[in-house]
């Protein structure tokens, strides 16, 4: 059963504090909060307060399950599978808690109160945005009057570019981010109770650190936003720049073109996996595996024979025309071989 805690707390609530206040993630304090408290008021219908060690030591697999399903009627199968997983943890903590005198507290038997998670296709459930998309909702906010319109741009870009989530990004703080080199920084966020370091350029490092203000600590949040704020702002952004409702484009297309722009630009699905802290390759898959099957397919090209006199009647003008308006994994290609042929402009 693992290392024992011997307790002198009275109620349940007391021991699911304790357990809640000893998680490293603030956010995930947050999160397993909210999820126990959901749990116990749809079972019992009591505060958390009210909780005894009786309630949770009466449980069967007949709750958990009818629980499951009321959960994936309501909300996706992550964030049903999340719930669950933050009641499992919490039982198997609390089998290890013991009185003064030595007796466990509980006797939950984890194992037979645990359901069948759902396949999580939640990829599919969101919309893609483009890059180009972004910088138009971009240049937008930068145009416009809207409060906190700086720190709300740079969260769009910063989102993108990284793929932290929005809870991870209101999240963040100014010591989370670190200088390594003249030109490199490390972004740390946390995502369930795990901390991830991201590598930043300077100048996206820069955009972050500009949003300091006066009085703010190393302990100050970064960007100042709830996440209800980032909600409407998207919202907002989106029918600003005519984004069809039927995309269904949300928060984590973000998220999604983050995965695509690092696959593009490094032809990688590891290092795609890399980005996005997925711990299956499958998850990651299904990120790259929807925008990739838009791609004409490669069956029209085949076979055809490449060399340098498809393009040497081309003006340096229609060069760059068809550069604008090839996929951005090509784009990233051309440059790539630019700086190895010592042809960068940089």
């Amino acid at each position: 059963m693992g290392k024992v805690i011997e307790l002198k707390l009275n109620t349940a609530y007391d021991h699911i504090m304790f357990y809640l206040n000893g998680l490293e993630s603030e956010n995930t304090r947050k999160k397993y909060e909210k999820d126990i408290k959901r749990f116990i008021q749809w079972k019992y219908n009591i505060p958390l307060e009210h909780l005894q060690p009786e309630h949770f030591n009466s449980l069967t697999y007949t709750d958990m399950k009818k629980y499951r399903d009321y959960l994936r009627r309501k909300f996706s199968a992550g964030t049903t599978n999340g719930a669950m997983i933050a009641l499992y943890s919490l039982f198997k903590e609390l089998n290890r808690y013991q009185d003064s005198d030595g007796n466990y507290i509980y006797n939950i038997d984890v194992e037979r109160l645990r359901v069948r998670l759902f396949k999580n296709n939640q990829v599919e459930s969101y919309g893609d945005i483009e890059w180009e998309e972004v910088d138009q909702m971009i240049e937008y906010l930068k145009n416009s009057d809207i409060p906190n319109k700086e720190a709300k741009w740079i969260w769009l870009h910063i989102a993108r570019l990284t793929g932290i989530r929005k809870t991870g990004m209101v999240n963040l703080r100014f010591k989370d981010l670190k200088k390594i080199s003249k030109n490199e920084y490390i972004l740390t966020h946390h995502l369930k109770g795990k901390k991830y370091e991201i590598p930043l350029r300077k100048e996206d490092a820069e955009l972050l650190l500009s949003l300091k203000r006066e009085g703010d600590t190393e302990d100050s949040k970064i960007l100042g936003l709830s996440e209800k704020t980032l909600e409407r702002t998207f919202d907002m952004l989106k029918e600003a720049i005519g984004i069809d409702e039927n995309r269904n484009v949300t928060i984590h297309s973000l998220r999604n073109l983050a995965a695509w722009e690092a696959y593009c630009s490094s032809n990688s699905i590891l290092a795609v996996q890399k980005l996005m802290n997925h711990e299956s390759i499958e998850t990651t898959y299904q990120y790259i595996k929807r925008r990739q099957e838009k791609l004409e397919s490669p069956t029209l090209y085949m076979g055809l024979e490449m060399d340098g006199e498809k393009v040497k009647h081309l003006t340096g003008e229609q060069i760059a025309e068809i550069f604008n308006n090839l996929s951005r994994s090509a784009q990233y290609e051309i440059v790539k071989r630019m700086e190895e042929l010592g042809y960068s402009q940089e």
